[in-house]
């Protein structure tokens, strides 16, 4: 058995929602070893931004090719696609 069968008898055992976590894994991979997304940010990571003059915080949860998708700390839990360039890091203090 080569691998593109070996690959195909592991894809016919999973079911629908496996094969969508299963790309959905695989899309992250690709993104995150791809040289052009460099983005100096991370899941998880604190991070500030400006909004019609107000400072508000949040927590990075995608990177997308162009923009980083933040979701804002507090209780509106706003979420946001924002440019890397418009993020500051929140220094950590230990």
């Amino acid at each position: 058995m080569n691998l593109p069968d070996t690959i195909d008898h592991f894809l016919d055992a999973l079911s629908h929602d496996a094969i969508l976590d299963l790309n959905r894994r695989i899309q992250k991979r690709l993104h995150l070893s791809n040289p052009k997304s460099s983005h100096p940010f991370k899941l998880g990571d604190q991070v500030t931004f400006i909004y019609k003059g107000i400072t508000l915080f949040g927590t990075v949860i995608r990177l997308n090719q162009k923009t980083v998708s933040v979701v804002e700390n507090g209780d509106d839990k706003g979420s946001w696609k924002i440019s890397p360039s418009l993020l500051n890091h929140i220094k950590s203090a230990h």
